[in-house]
């Protein structure tokens, strides 16, 4: 089972605090308690497991014990072409993008000819 991810930046060996976004979303969104495991990102390429320490009204702590970093290959680079799509739905479809770590989104319009 994988374990709910947060971002944390920095992460470093020992205690981490969480933002007030991201505590709110570990404590009142996902309902974890203290004792949990979770697994921190910073966006770079940083990951680490770590356990959640304390939770206060608007912090979270958690303790790493180690770090690892991830590194992307360069060679294959996705990018989707798209459509823009009517109302709020090309604001839904840009996290879905980025969650599937595309590299670029390129928004098309399309003009239809007139009859």
């Amino acid at each position: 089972m994988k374990l709910p991810r947060f971002y944390c930046n920095p992460i470093t060996t020992g205690k981490n605090k969480l933002c007030a976004e991201e505590s709110h979303h570990l404590t009142n969104v996902s309902r974890l308690s203290v004792g949990t495991d979770i697994e921190l990102f910073d966006g770079s390429g940083t990951c680490a497991k770590a356990t959640v320490t304390a939770i206060k009204r608007s912090e979270v702590t958690a303790e790493v014990a180690n770090i690892q970093t991830i590194t992307r290959p360069n060679s294959k680079r996705i990018t989707i072409a798209a459509s823009i799509p009517t109302g709020k739905r090309f604001d839904w479809m840009i996290p879905k993008c980025t969650e599937l770590c595309l590299d670029r989104i390129r928004p098309l319009t399309y003009h239809r000819p007139l009859k």
